[in-house]
């Protein structure tokens, strides 16, 4: 499975495990308006599922 593959299995099921376990420990995320690193990734995968956020055609 590519790391695309991966993300995209995460946003579906929000998995953090599938996640965690192919991350580099100083993985960083970098979007729009943030540069997350690892745990603060998580964090925002916990707001995501509380705020509802799905994923709609990843492709």
């Amino acid at each position: 499975m590519t790391g695309f593959e991966i993300f995209v299995k995460y946003c579906e099921t929000r998995d953090w495990d599938l996640m965690d376990e192919v991350m580099h420990e100083d993985y960083m995320c970098i979007d729009e308006l943030a540069v997350l690193n690892k745990e603060k990734m998580n964090q925002r995968s916990i707001d995501d599922k509380t705020r509802g956020f799905e994923l709609i055609d990843g492709k």
